[in-house]
């Protein structure tokens, strides 16, 4: 440990923290050979009284879903019964080896595993352990990195280990995670002469090996392995170059070079063995023809030694070596090996096979197939695209090569690897036609090809590029061509190209469609998107022949964009009610199966039904949910949509800092992707910003812009995004009563076109203000009572019409109508406007109730999606399930809340948050 004294005051402090239940990680990163598994073992001597788990990435496993994560919980198998309903079932199954129910993505396997870490730390704290983490598979790797992040009042302590990049194929870690990392460096001239001095160096041999090696200190040990004692003593002169380079494999070569070739075929047994295996190792060895005692004159040679009666490699560069040395005949002897063991799963066998076989082999194709249907059962579509490449590359027969790489690339498209999945699809293109390979899957690589090309060109072009294949498909394929007709129209939505892509939804209603779940799709999306650029026939239509929920199921599982769409299409046809439901209850769903990717856009969605109910805390806590997963998930492009609207419920609020920054996310987002729509999110936030505070010239100029951009787009429902009010009352603030007007009037104008009520209650609002003084107040009286059960905007045209009484010199009748403003502002914290309504409220010579509620503003945003769980019932336990936390987590958040709230139960909390 020479060198390292300041990582080990590191590593002690990280472990204390986890016996006092304050989680923690450490990276710890640099060349092979630096110290990285020397401080991990220091660490798991140092872990007394700790659970303590180890997993080795491997390279050769590194493309083996699961290996990693599999082999960390493990160990936990007795601790799987103490967990919730829906991350036992998914832990029981992959520890059973037998995939899990709901095909699981690595967030929900992240899910499993902080469940599983954080029950084990209540009986007594957990050191995880992950040496050589460049090589944990990346399945694996973002399973950890999920839970890893997500631990925070639990008795847990990480230390990850992980090459440099330029040591490992410049990959990045697999593990990603804004903890810090520990760089280590090479030793210095003093401390190697330290490291050497008990192998007989003298201080100037000691000096010379240092700069030699750089300082790596396996690399400084395993020269001196091989140095005569002259040389050690400067008697004689060192070789040159000294035996070994950098990384020390030279030397560990040398050492297994001392072996005898059945000691060596023996370890490459071990070598190509993962960690779960090591307990048949026996049985392997005889497969071979080899007995267990040919590892003992490796373990003397210090290559191997016996943890828990399981052979292990001292060090992972020894088993990079053995591998190396064994050469490709004796790999292929020792996955065989492994192969042909009785009760081996079939992820394992289909590893092994294929390690063992030269050339094409059916048996090793559909062995392969076979193994990645079960990863994808594990760990969703991402786990299984590597073992669906390999079985196309092993299928003798043209047609079933086709057949497994478009499914490796299907796979490959949905788990975001477009390049892989690209190459394959050009693959299949690339077949002669009269090679056996059927037209039907010709058809399906045009449309797959098309689909990549969908998000892949610049902005703006994908119609161009897709419009061909779409035309070529409609006579030979036309459900495809349907299917691929609508992901272009999506595409085209969300690039702004909204008029040419509703035009293009109409033409895919038309195509000759067979299939009844597709026909639904088509039709479907016309109704939304003619419904959402101002025409709501198709959806009158739609709604007289089919529920638009109908064929959900299939579409899910075909067309996972279909449910967005009907959130969408709850929303804009006045549907918020029963759309609240049904986002509620696929919420729930979605949590119960602990589905991290597919969650932030229901949770954002049903934020924007919460705006339209005053709710704002429960908006802000549902946004700041979505941004979390969105970014944990890798789904940026979709989190500037979140951001925008989380600006809004702070703009509301009143957090000015918040609400710019989150608005300037959003325009970034906009700039770097190309996605105009963003524009409208963004704008609209920070004129709501300006308004709020009483800033209007500012609020009208980014109002105008939303106004532009959404002519422009050929956006015309007033709900997609909800700017009109709003700059009906910027443009009067700022004097421009005829704008105003304008605005006001078409308004009116689209809430009749698209036959909105709620649009139609805004716009009565608007023409109130904008109309002469003679007839505002019947107009804006009228409109309070047409925005019943739309309380934000209920209130603010209490608002304008309590100004509108005390300016005409009707002070006592000012005062109901600003009362009732003031008061609901206040209950739903829309800050701005409540000061506003309270400050005219006192010059009308009234006075505003003190709020009951309570200032939920206080609460962070953890705490506040806490405190609205357990308000609505739910035990800590279910929040942490529902919210990817630990029980401890919630526990500690929880008594922030009663501290901060002023409360000393859960019953006090509730009624509080019900006054809100």
């Amino acid at each position: 440990m020479e060198g390292r004294e300041d990582e080990r005051r590191e590593v002690r402090r990280l472990l204390d923290a986890a016996r006092d239940s304050r989680a923690g990680v450490l990276g710890l990163r640099g060349s092979a050979g630096s110290g990285k598994t020397t401080l991990c073992d220091d660490a798991i001597d140092a872990a007394t009284g700790m659970t303590v788990l180890v997993v080795c990435g491997t390279e050769s496993e590194r493309d083996l879903p699961l290996a990693a994560l599999l082999a960390l919980l493990r160990p936990l198998d007795d601790r799987v019964d103490d967990l919730p309903d829906a991350p036992r079932a998914v832990a029981r199954a992959l520890l059973d080896g037998v995939g899990t129910q709901d095909g699981a993505d690595p967030f929900t396997l992240g899910a499993t595993c902080l469940a599983l870490l954080a029950v084990a730390a209540e009986k007594e704290p957990v050191l995880v352990v992950v040496d050589d983490a460049q090589w944990v598979d990346e399945v694996s790797g973002h399973a950890m990195a999920f839970a890893f992040r997500r631990l925070a009042r639990d008795a847990v302590a990480v230390v990850l280990a992980c090459r440099d990049p330029q040591g490992a194929d410049d990959r990045p870690c697999p593990i990603p995670g804004s903890w810090s990392w520990t760089e280590l460096g090479g030793l210095e001239p003093d401390q190697a002469v330290r490291l050497l001095a008990g192998h007989d160096v003298t201080p100037d041999v000691a000096t010379t090996l240092c700069t030699a090696c750089g300082g790596n200190p396996l690399a400084l040990l395993e020269v001196v392995r091989g140095l005569s004692a002259e040389q050690r003593t400067g008697a004689a002169a060192l070789p040159d170059p000294v035996p070994l380079g950098p990384r020390g494999t030279a030397a560990a070569g040398r050492r297994l070079a001392e072996l005898a070739p059945g000691d060596l075929e023996a370890l490459a047994v071990l070598a190509v063995a993962g960690e779960g295996e090591l307990p048949d190792h026996a049985r392997a060895l005889a497969a071979r023809g080899l007995d267990p005692t040919a590892l003992e004159d490796a373990e003397r040679r210090g290559v191997v030694r016996w943890e828990a009666g399981l052979p292990r490699f001292v060090h992972p560069l020894l088993r990079s070596a053995v591998v190396t040395q064994a050469g490709p005949q004796a790999r292929r002897r020792a996955h065989a090996a492994w192969a042909g063991l009785e009760g081996v799963p079939v992820v394992r066998r289909a590893h092994h096979l294929a390690g063992a076989t030269v050339g094409v082999s059916e048996e090793v194709a559909a062995t392969l197939e076979r193994a990645a249907d079960v990863a994808v059962e594990r760990g969703g579509v991402a786990a299984g695209v590597d073992a669906l490449v390999r079985a196309a590359q092993f299928s003798p027969e043209p047609t079933e090569r086709a057949r497994r790489r478009l499914r490796a690339a299907e796979a490959a498209y949905l788990a975001g690897r477009r390049d892989l999945a690209h190459e394959l699809v050009t693959a299949v293109l690339a077949e002669e036609p009269d090679s056996g390979v059927v037209a039907g899957l010709r058809d399906q690589a045009l449309a797959l090809d098309a689909s990549l090309r969908v998000w892949t060109v610049e902005a703006g072009e994908a119609h161009l590029v897709v419009m061909p294949v779409i035309e070529r498909l409609v006579g030979p394929a036309p459900d495809l061509a349907a299917l691929l007709g609508v992901q272009l129209v999506v595409a085209m939505w969300s690039t702004g190209q909204i008029r040419s892509g509703t035009g293009l939804a109409r033409r895919v209603r038309e195509l000759p469609i067979t299939d009844p779940a597709i026909r639904h799709l088509a039709d479907f999306a016309c109704a939304l998107f003619t419904l959402s650029a101002g025409d709501p026939g198709p959806t009158r239509e739609l709604l007289r022949r089919t529920d638009p929920a109908a064929h959900r199921d299939e579409l899910l599982r075909r067309f996972p964009l279909y449910y967005t769409g009907l959130h969408h299409w709850w929303r804009l046809a006045d549907h918020g009610a029963a759309g609240l439901r049904e986002v509620d209850e696929q919420v729930a769903f979605l949590r119960r199966r602990m589905a991290t990717t597919l969650l932030p856009h229901p949770l954002m969605l049903r934020a924007d039904l919460r705006f339209e109910t005053g709710e704002v805390a429960r908006a802000r806590a549902d946004l700041t949910e979505a941004i979390g997963l969105c970014e944990e998930t890798g789904q940026g492009v979709l989190a500037g949509y979140a951001h925008a609207m989380h600006g809004r419920a702070a703009a509301l609020e009143g957090d000015e800092p918040l609400a710019r920054g989150e608005a300037e996310s959003a325009l970034e987002t906009a700039r770097s992707s190309g996605l105009r729509p963003i524009l409208l999110y963004a704008h609209h936030t920070l004129g709501l910003l300006e308004l709020g505070l009483g800033r209007p010239e500012d609020a009208a100029r980014h109002l105008d812009l939303v106004r532009a951009t959404a002519a422009d787009l050929g956006s015309q429902h007033p709900k997609i995004v909800p700017w009109h009010a709003d700059h009906v009352e910027a443009l009067l603030g700022a004097g421009r009563h005829a704008e105003a007007a304008a605005v006001s009037a078409g308004l009116v104008a689209d809430a009749e076109r698209c036959d909105s009520a709620w649009s139609r209650a805004v716009a009565l609002g608007t023409e109130a203000r904008v109309a002469p003084d003679d007839r505002a107040d019947d107009l804006l009286a009228q409109a309070v009572d047409a925005q019943a059960g739309m309380p934000l905007e209920q209130a603010r045209t209490q608002l304008f019409l309590g100004e509108h009484r005390r300016r005409r010199g009707r002070v006592r009748d000012a005062r109901e109508p600003l009362a009732a403003a003031a008061a609901t502002f206040a209950g739903l914290g829309v800050v701005p406007w409540a000061r506003r309504a309270e400050a005219e409220l006192r010059a009308a010579g009234g006075r505003a109730a003190a709020p009951a509620a309570p200032d939920l503003g206080a609460l962070t945003d953890r705490e506040l999606q806490i405190c609205l769980a357990v308000a609505d019932g739910a035990s800590n336990k279910e929040v942490g399930a529902a919210l990817f936390l630990s029980r401890k987590t919630v526990e500690y958040h929880l008594g922030n809340v009663f501290r901060k709230l002023g409360v000393t139960s859960r019953a006090q909390l509730a009624r509080l948050v019900a006054s809100s």
